[in-house]
């Protein structure tokens, strides 16, 4: 069975001094770190879910590999459908804090750029890839786990993205009707192309050229469509009618 992901190794970018990212709250706020012991009961069950899939996985060989009693673990964890939720939820929140991380003082168009970049990236590494298959395949029999997965991941960063899209907007560089859809816009749009052909199966990893026309693309076409009076008339960056030293962009 193909691994879970382990962004163990990622953390939050830091805000400039004196400056808050935008998206406290439900689904924004960076979650505390875990216990010891729970951390530990979560790399062995990413271990075995390694080796041997949701449904071949059982409690009694994650707590062997966890190096925990099975006592221990039914304290941290009540099923093994409990315990591979909670693993999807803290990795996929983890992700969406690293990607999400929004200072509302940045550049609009490099702040958008910045985080699509991030955001592809994240999405395109093959063990995501593996979760998100996995997630679905166990979807239809445990539809909790979906759920966990779905509120972690894409719901936690729109979230994110619309708080620093209404701060965007008071400052003039948005204009925005429905900033929830245009949020979801912006993040499937950054998926589409590139992530879901691998989602299905296809095992080629886009290029940095095929990242850049996406990037371009999703960035250029929301602010064409969204751009407020300091920004308006749009027009991308680099090109003739765009000030190379605009600072509201």
């Amino acid at each position: 069975m193909a691994a879970l992901p382990d962004f163990a190794h990622q953390t939050s970018a830091q805000p400039a001094a004196g400056r808050t990212p935008v998206g406290a709250g439900a689904g924004g706020a960076p979650s505390a770190p875990p216990a010891p012991k729970r951390e530990q009961i979560l790399r062995g069950a990413r271990e075995v879910f390694l080796a041997s899939g949701y449904d071949g996985a059982s409690m009694g060989e994650i707590a062997r590999v966890a190096g925990v009693s099975k006592g221990t673990l039914y304290v941290y964890f009540t099923s093994k459908e409990d315990l591979f939720a909670a693993l999807v939820t803290e990795e996929c929140s983890r992700t969406a804090e690293a990607c999400f991380e929004l200072d509302p003082d940045a550049p609009t168009e490099a702040a958008l750029r910045a985080l699509a970049s991030r955001y592809i990236e994240a999405m395109l590494e093959p063990a995501h890839i593996r979760t998100v298959r996995m997630v679905i395949g166990v979807a239809e029999k445990l539809p909790a786990i979906g759920r966990a997965y779905l509120e972690a991941g894409q719901e936690a960063g729109v979230l994110r993205l619309s708080g620093w899209l209404r701060a965007k907007m008071a400052q003039g560089d948005l204009a925005i009707a429905d900033v929830e859809m245009a949020a979801w816009q912006f993040v499937l749009g950054c998926q589409g192309k590139l992530i879901m052909p691998m989602v299905f199966g296809d095992p080629s990893r886009p290029d940095e050229a095929a990242t850049a026309q996406v990037v371009n693309h999703m960035v250029g076409s929301f602010l064409a469509a969204f751009a407020g009076p300091r920004l308006a008339p749009y027009a991308p960056a680099g090109s003739a009618a765009a000030s190379a030293d605009s600072p509201s962009r």
